[in-house]
């Protein structure tokens, strides 16, 4: 037997889980280009770093 709850109950999951990656890869991907277009606002310290970053290579100590 199936109710309005039981069959919403199936629905919802689904719903979410689409939504929720079309939400999700758009914001993202507005974060990553924000956090590249203001990289150079803050100061690099290659020493500090730990990964090697190709933008400090040509960095003096």
């Amino acid at each position: 037997m199936f109710t309005f709850r039981n069959k919403f109950s199936l629905f919802l999951p689904t719903y979410l889980t689409v939504v929720g990656i079309l939400i999700e890869v758009p914001v993202m991907l507005m974060l990553v280009e924000f956090c590249k277009r203001t990289a150079a606002w803050f100061t690099r310290e290659p020493e500090k770093a730990t990964l090697q970053d190709p933008r400090c290579f040509g960095v003096s100590k």
